[in-house]
């Protein structure tokens, strides 16, 4: 407060503490308004009304369970290889003057075609010398059948020659007898005798030689004629020709070079059949084996029925980044064992005419070394239960939509697993409806909007009768 100067008279504000006072009386009534208005409005409001929320019902797609006949399928994976492989041994030696103008590694030659020719000059001469043998031979078997026919009649005359000495002996020794004849006329009569009996034994002596004689050249005809055969199949041997048509794989030979007997020149695959091992898995082959055994156990007396009997299809399927092809296969035979470290058996399959319908560039043929797939099938079995792999839960549970659309969490025993669908042995009849749809949460007893997909129900049938195998 400042101080009053001398003379100053002080005058009291009174007028600026008036308005102050004034201002703020006017707040109270818009404050009771306001109270007022609250009182209003908390007396009039209504008590607040309770709205019960009706249950909503989980859209769902469902299929009704069918019993489908099951075509049962298994795959396995191997290498191709040719059904026949055959090396070009050169059997006689000699110097190759002649070699295919296409034979090179890969190249495919039609059977017959001829590879090399080795120098035949020296398996001719052998030939013909042996010819001129046999010739020999043969004339000498004629000039014997001449000989043998002219001792028949030198042995016929010497007999009658015999006969007349004989009878001139008899008569000569009656002469003496009776005094006519001398002793010196009958000794001369009985050494006739004996001289013309002793020429008489030498043609018959060398008219029994004759067929021994003949035998000996016949022999010898005989032995030339094995030569000539092995002289003549040395010189076929000097052409080495494809046994069969084929894909030539290694060539060790050139025209000018001397190959020697025993050495190998070249190498064919077969290209009419190739032949695949593929490995599969046991339990993949059970079930196309199983109607095989009916369902039994194999008897040690009665062995293993036959396989070729199970009816099996195989297909071979190449697929890679850029090409993909399948050729029709033939079920052939199984491997002696099972492997202990994969648990598979090998399954051998024959395709048939492997470089048919190859297209450059589009379709391969099916070559030595690729690695393929297998497919196996057998016939359709009983009709099963079958669902969608994508219904089953885990722990192989199922959805099931009961009759009064509510959700039920059902427990299952699978028979058989397959790429894209299962088999049921257990929990599940034909005509129920199972949720192939993702619940979110799924809570037992939930209610449903159950919508039946015909699409996914005939999908499933068609996989069902193809059966894809479970990869």
């Amino acid at each position: 407060m400042s101080a009053s100067r001398p003379g100053e008279s002080r005058v009291p504000a009174t007028g600026a503490t008036g308005r102050s006072w004034w201002r703020r009386l006017l707040i109270v009534p818009p404050v009771l308004l306001g109270a007022f208005v609250l009182v209003s409005f908390a007396r009039d409001k209504a008590a607040p009304v309770q709205v019960e929320r009706a249950e909503t019902a989980r859209p769902a797609r469902v299929i009704e369970v069918a019993a489908l006949p099951v075509a049962p399928r298994a795959t396995g994976f191997g290498t191709v290889r040719p059904d026949r492989v055959w090396t070009a041994i050169a059997q006689v030696g000699g110097t190759v003057v002649e070699t295919h103008p296409d034979l090179k590694r890969g190249a495919l030659l039609p059977a017959g075609a001829l590879l090399v020719r080795i120098d035949p000059a020296d398996y001719e001469l052998a030939i013909a010398r042996m010819e001129a043998q046999q010739r020999s031979v043969e004339a000498q078997i004629r000039e014997l059948d001449v000989r043998e026919e002219n001792l028949r009649q030198a042995v016929a005359i010497e007999r009658e020659a015999l006969a007349v000495t004989t009878q001139d002996v008899e008569r000569k020794r009656n002469l003496q007898a009776s005094g006519a004849g001398s002793q010196s006329a009958l000794d001369q009569a009985l050494n006739s005798m004996l001289a013309q009996r002793q020429r008489l034994q030498g043609q018959q002596t060398s008219l029994e030689l004759i067929p021994s004689q003949r035998d000996q050249l016949r022999a010898t005809a005989a032995l030339q004629d094995s030569q000539l055969a092995e002289a003549r199949l040395a010189l076929e041997r000097t052409e080495i020709r494809m046994p069969f048509a084929g894909r030539i794989n290694e060539v060790s030979v050139e025209r000018g070079q001397y190959a020697a007997p025993g050495t190998q020149l070249a190498g064919a695959d077969g290209i009419e059949l190739a032949e695949v091992a593929a490995q599969v898995p046991l339990d993949r082959l059970r079930p196309l084996v199983a109607g095989l055994l009916g369902g039994g156990s194999v008897e040690p007396d009665r062995g293993l029925p036959p396989l070729d009997r199970l009816g099996l299809e195989a297909v071979v399927r190449l697929r890679t980044g850029t090409l993909s092809a399948e050729w029709p296969a033939r079920f052939a035979r199984m491997g002696d064992g099972v492997d202990p470290k994969t648990r598979t058996i090998d399954v051998m399959v024959v395709v048939d005419q492997p470089y048919a319908r190859a297209i450059p560039g589009i379709r391969p043929p099916l070559t030595k070394g690729m690695f393929v797939e297998v497919e196996l099938k057998a016939p359709p079995g009983p009709p099963v239960p079958v669902i969608p792999r994508a219904a089953l839960q885990p722990g192989d549970h199922v959805h099931v939509a009961t009759r009064d659309d509510r959700l039920e969490i059902r427990r299952v025993r699978i028979a058989d697993a397959h790429a894209g669908f299962v088999t049921v042995a257990e929990g599940l009849r034909p005509g129920e409806r199972v949720v192939i749809s993702d619940l979110i949460p799924a809570v037992e007893g939930m209610l449903l909007a159950p919508l039946r997909d015909e699409a996914a129900e005939s999908g499933l049938a068609r996989d069902a009768a193809a059966a894809p195998p479970m990869h």
